[in-house]
């Protein structure tokens, strides 16, 4: 599933449109990649499946002057998605001084 950023970071509910599985699979990585860092604070974001978050309490975070960052979740439990399930993309936090710049988040899905 790909989130296209084609304006500054805001905070806000479902900021882009919601995504649609295409296939059964396990969970591998969330990433975002900014053309412009943000300044002052990090840029968190939350990927919602079904309306239920994909992170639990840990968000994907981009660093506050970084303009990459990922959360791979193999590293602690597989996490088993469906075809039709519904993402939606949260932004909960921009930064302070600067948004960031326009961009994209990923979510890799392998096939299952």
């Amino acid at each position: 599933a790909t989130f296209f950023l084609v304006a500054a970071p805001a905070v806000g509910t479902s900021v882009r449109n919601v995504v649609e599985g295409q296939a059964n699979g396990i969970l591998r990585e969330a990433r975002i990649v900014l053309n412009t860092a943000p300044i002052g604070s990090a840029v968190i974001c939350d990927i919602k499946r079904n309306g239920v978050s994909i992170f639990g309490p840990t968000k994907l975070v981009l660093p506050a002057g970084a303009v990459a960052a990922s959360q791979p979740f193999f590293l602690t439990a597989l996490v088993y998605v469906s075809k039709g399930d519904v993402y939606s993309l949260d932004i909960t936090q921009i930064g302070s001084t600067s948004a960031g710049g326009t961009g994209a988040v990923f979510l890799t899905i392998l096939r299952s």
